[in-house]
């Protein structure tokens, strides 16, 4: 988190031998972030459970029309950006098969050693579309192998101001580390993106909170 409590958050579920997990960022950040999420977590906590047979896109439409239903009953926003970027994953825990759909997120995965990076799709969740846009969450089928690792993040990390001429870290750099570090351990993994970002950041305030979820079949 950047302040106490962090508007980044993560959920995850198992229904029989599928694996969800999202990842997702609220607008905002400190109390106003955190209590985005809590109402997010909540939304697609009931939607996992009363639609088992919806796939990421769908959920993700689902919690988009459930957020903006919330927002505007309750009064939570007083313009139409609020709501949150997020990417969802359906993983088939049988056949390694994974369903991706993403809101303005990418999702950065290995397959027998070569990277690949889902785009997100470019609609948020909860916030007010506007008249000349129709929202569509796209979805993504991989067949993926035992070994193979997948990344979901927030921009808190690529959008940090730092290193030697005060830039932001940003997704090509986030892509060669771990390029360099994908088939390392885990834990080790954690470890080394912690302190890079840690180095990159240096004297500079933390201008966001940070959430990353690294996943190895």
């Amino acid at each position: 988190p950047r302040d106490i409590v962090s508007g980044d958050f993560y959920w995850f579920n198992q229904l029989d031998k599928k694996l969800f997990l999202l990842c997702a960022d609220s607008t905002g950040h400190g109390v106003p972030g955190a209590f985005m999420s809590i109402i997010g977590i909540t939304l697609i906590k009931d939607i996992c459970n009363s639609n088992p047979t919806f796939t990421p896109a769908m959920m993700l439409d689902k919690l988009d029309l459930e957020l903006q239903n919330t927002i505007n009953q309750n009064q939570l926003a007083d313009k139409s950006s609020d709501g949150m970027d997020a990417s969802l994953m359906e993983l088939d825990l049988e056949t390694l098969q994974v369903k991706v759909s993403t809101a303005m997120r990418p999702v950065i995965y290995f397959h027998k050693g070569q990277m690949q990076m889902i785009e997100g799709s470019k609609s948020t969740i909860g916030s007010t579309p506007s008249l000349k846009m129709k929202k569509e969450f796209t979805e993504h089928t991989m067949k993926l192998a035992k070994g193979d690792t997948l990344y979901l993040f927030t921009d808190g990390i690529t959008d940090q101001f730092g290193g030697p001429t005060n830039k932001k870290f940003k997704v090509n750099k986030l892509k060669a580390l771990l390029n360099e570090i994908h088939n390392k351990p885990m834990v080790e993994q954690k470890e080394i993106i912690e302190e890079i970002f840690r180095i990159w950041k240096g004297e500079h305030d933390q201008l966001d909170d940070v959430l990353m979820i690294g996943l190895r079949l």
